[in-house]
Formats: C-alpha cells, sequence, structure tokens
C-alpha cells in the first residue's frame, strides 16, 4: 500500500531546509560584528569556529599582524564576505591612535593602505594597492610627518624610488 503525503507537505520539506540554511547564514554573523576568538582561520577562510562556516561579519579585536604591514600590535575591526577580507579595515593601538586603514575587495588589498606612528598618531605611509598588489604611490614619512621616500608601483612591479 503507497501512502500518499497530505495536500501542501511537499513544500515543507524544501521551506524547512531554506529556514535552516537562512539561520545559519545568520550565525555567521551576517550584518552583525562578532569578536576574534570566535573564528579560525582554516584553508585560507576565516570560519565561524562553531559552525565551521566562512565569516559574514565584522570581526572586532583582530590582531594587526595579520591584515596591516605593520610590527606595532594593535587590535583592527575588519569586514568579511564569504570567509575573506572585504570592504575598509580599521586598527588602533591601545591607547586609541590609529595605527592602519587598509581597503580589501575579495581577500586582497585593493585600494589605499594607510599605516600611522601609533604613539604619537602621526602619519607613517601610504600605499595605493590594486587587486592584491602595490600599484600606483607609495610614500613614507619620519614621525615628524616629513616625507622620507617615494616610490612608484605598476602591478607589483617597482618602476621609480626616490629617497
Amino acid at each position: 500500500m503507497a501512502v500518499q503525503a497530505r495536500p501542501g507537505t511537499a513544500r515543507r520539506v524544501p521551506r524547512a531546509a531554506a529556514a535552516i540554511l537562512a539561520l545559519a547564514w545568520l550565525m555567521t554573523g551576517c550584518g552583525s560584528d562578532i569578536d576574534a576568538a570566535q573564528t579560525i582561520q582554516t584553508g585560507g577562510l576565516l570560519r565561524d569556529r562553531a559552525s565551521g562556516a566562512p565569516v559574514n561579519a565584522t570581526v572586532r579585536n583582530l590582531p594587526s599582524a595579520q591584515v596591516a604591514e605593520t610590527s606595532m600590535p594593535g587590535l583592527c575591526k575588519a569586514p568579511f564576505r564569504s570567509g575573506l577580507l572585504d570592504g575598509r579595515v580599521l586598527c588602533t593601538v591601545a591607547g586609541g591612535n590609529r595605527l592602519a586603514s587598509s581597503e580589501w575587495q575579495a581577500g586582497r588589498k585593493h585600494g589605499t593602505e594607510t599605516l600611522w606612528f601609533g604613539q604619537t598618531g602621526h602619519l607613517a605611509s601610504r600605499t595605493e594597492w590594486h587587486d592584491g598588489q602595490r600599484h600606483g604611490l607609495q610614500e613614507h614619512y619620519d614621525n615628524s610627518g616629513a616625507l622620507t621616500a617615494s616610490a612608484q608601483w605598476e602591478h607589483g612591479r617597482l618602476l621609480s624610488e626616490q629617497r
């Protein structure tokens, strides 16, 4: 004897699956802030430590060494999409001074990266990036704000440098 489904129950399974997927998506923090302690880096992606799903959220307290070319320790607020950096990253030192700001697209630097001296907040360097490579002007400054060096880059290749 064949069992027949009640009318309308065939649609419930896809709806239930869609609801579960939506809940999992929300649990990865989409549109919200999560702490870096709730994440883990695996397979080149930042993932939610509990679910293993790629992070879709702004991550707080991310160590600056993971996203900025600086030796000064600091903490960053960084947006992730599908487990990759995507958007403007802002890093500060313990006293609140800016340390770094960079723009990312699909896990690659893309736009302007600016670094500051953490203790003073003075500009340290500014570099233009395109698709993960230096591209355009790069400038370095001393702690008093004077330009000390500049370079011109094209798709990761150094074209000229002045000191």
